[in-house]
């Protein structure tokens, strides 16, 4: 459903159906980065323990999640679901939730720091008079303002 969403848009973000990624420390609470070495023949099996550890702990419970589409809109809109890429948060809740809550959640995106509002008006003033760019800036606030108009949530700024 996801991939079908993406192609129905001008310019998504990616035109499969991945989700989100990073490394599993990120879906951990606090979030942490882990690091698994196995170049040490003596700490290798310990390692490799650990790393499954993670999987089944970590890892499957994540993707388990995503059984319940709902669920996860909902984890989304209250800060609880671990996501690295904004763009493809807001194209998942607009795919399996609704236009509002898609506004919801990226104005909450928005206002996670002082200075990215301005940032993003900034970046949504530009993209508008001169077209939103080929390439996904490395910026939170242009990537929400180029996901704002490519998804159509652009109203309200």
């Amino acid at each position: 459903m996801l991939k079908n969403f993406r192609k129905s848009l001008p310019n998504s973000w990616t035109a499969d159906d991945a989700v989100t990624g990073g490394q599993i420390g990120n879906l951990r609470s606090p979030a942490m980065w882990v690091e698994l070495n196995l170049a040490n023949p003596y700490t290798r099996t310990k390692v490799i323990t650990e790393a499954r550890r993670l999987i089944d702990t970590v890892s499957l419970p994540y993707f388990d999640l995503f059984k319940n589409p709902a669920d996860v809109v909902a984890r989304l809109l209250d800060g609880s679901m671990p996501w690295t890429w904004e763009a493809s948060a807001l194209e998942y809740v607009c795919c399996f939730g609704s236009m509002d809550q898609a506004l919801q959640l990226l104005n909450r995106f928005i206002n996670e720091s002082p200075s990215r509002a301005a940032e993003y008006r900034d970046a949504l003033l530009r993209y508008r008079s001169d077209g939103t760019p080929k390439v996904w800036d490395s910026r939170a606030p242009a990537r929400l303002a180029k996901s704002a108009i490519t998804l159509g949530l652009e109203r309200g700024y």
